[in-house]
């Protein structure tokens, strides 16, 4: 799978990058919203975003309903990475099909987990 990863730390963007690497999936990475807003419109459209909702400027949330409203990004598969309860940010998001919430810290078998289900289409 092509996979954009969306996240203010770099840290983060390390562990996921190399746990989806590890994979065999193509990873690109944007450090905010702004910057995966110019990426997303430099490559090919990918298979799966993987965003943070708290970030500088453009929030996760903020970005995904932008991306929503292009057709191309319409059905685009999105996991969303917070450090807040599920609970409290799906409510907030609800007409933006989010496939997934991962809150951190995670384990990466959970991150490959959610990303094999995309990929077979669960």
């Amino acid at each position: 799978m092509n996979i954009v990863i969306v996240d203010d730390s770099d840290f983060i963007r390390r562990i996921v990058r190399s746990t989806l690497e590890k994979e065999n999936h193509t990873v690109e990475e944007a450090g905010d919203g702004e910057a995966a807003l110019a990426l997303l419109e430099s490559i090919a459209t990918p298979d799966l975003l993987i965003s943070d909702i708290n970030m500088p400027g453009i929030s996760g949330l903020q970005l995904v309903a932008r991306l929503r409203q292009n057709p191309a990004f319409a059905t685009l598969p999105v996991i969303m990475l917070t450090t807040e309860s599920r609970e409290g940010v799906e409510e907030e998001s609800q007409n933006l099909n989010i496939f997934e919430w991962i809150v951190k810290p995670f384990q990466p078998d959970v991150l490959i987990r959610t990303v094999k289900a995309i990929a077979s289409g669960s």
